[in-house]
């Protein structure tokens, strides 16, 4: 698998794997609503809702870098969970501490998959014994 990305165009790469992740995670938001016993929201929905949480983290982050805000506990891990929440209890139209467990159940399935992932990739390298 690792030779075909290598000598695949980057930009197709980057394309397939950006619509693959987000497909990815709006399953996971979905799922983790079922978890947390919360209708879950339909796919394109679900998928809305993960791109405004992407763009939500990636602006707190930047003002976090340009406020030269100090780093710890609250910047690296409270504050971005807290805004995710916060925009999925506002698009999915549920309570502020549902919508947190939504999002910490959402972040262990993507963990989930990201290390099974991971362990598929090296369980499947060439001239690796099972």
């Amino acid at each position: 698998m690792s030779e075909i990305l290598r000598v695949t165009n980057p930009e197709i790469v980057l394309a397939l794997t950006a619509f693959l992740c987000l497909g990815a995670v709006a399953w996971s938001l979905r799922m983790s609503c079922s978890l947390c016993s919360i209708e879950p929201p339909d796919f394109w929905q679900a998928a809305l809702t993960s791109v405004i949480v992407v763009a939500a983290n990636i602006i707190l982050r930047f003002w976090f870098s340009v406020a030269e805000v100090p780093t710890g506990w609250g910047t690296q891990l409270v504050a971005p969970l807290v805004v995710s929440a916060g925009v999925v209890a506002a698009s999915i139209r549920i309570g502020p501490i549902s919508a947190l467990g939504v999002t910490v159940v959402q972040g262990v399935v993507c963990a989930v998959l990201y290390v099974g992932a991971s362990i598929f990739n090296i369980m499947t390298e060439p001239g690796r014994l099972l």
